[in-house]
């Protein structure tokens, strides 16, 4: 993260560089660096939903409630517009699953990605998970 730092500093008007920053703050577990830095990335690319997104995960993880309801209202009607449009919604189902949204609309979510993963694997389905085993069995 430091060089990416340092190079969202030297291009402090790159959004890719302050999304990098904040993608390796939130991997590293530094909620509270990732939402600043998306805070840097929406302030220069409005219209990144994906950064919207990943914000107010980050936000939840360090319990800062201060934008709370507004970042429930924004995924909520981001993922009911993009759904109409028939788009995969830029939240990721794992990010949906932190926010409290209604149910179809998570299950909606997961299904668009899942058909966008199929359609990228050349329309092929994709294989069934194998059951997990318990622990110590066999």
């Amino acid at each position: 993260a430091v060089h990416l730092g340092e190079a969202a500093r030297l291009a402090p008007g790159n959004p890719d560089m302050h999304r990098n920053l904040a993608a390796a703050h939130a991997k590293g577990g530094r909620h509270g660096a990732a939402a600043a830095a998306y805070d840097q990335v929406l302030e220069l690319d409005p219209a990144d939903d994906a950064s919207r997104s990943k914000r107010a995960y980050c936000r939840q993880q360090i319990c800062d409630w201060s934008h709370w309801d507004r970042d429930i209202l924004e995924m909520t009607s981001l993922i009911q517009h993009q759904l109409a449009k028939g788009e995969v919604p830029a939240p990721t189902p794992f990010d949906t699953l932190s926010l409290p949204i209604p149910g179809r609309l998570l299950k909606q979510v997961a299904q668009r990605k899942a058909a966008q993963i199929a359609q990228e694997e050349g329309g092929r389905p994709l294989p069934p998970r194998s059951p997990r085993r318990a622990l110590g069995g066999t």
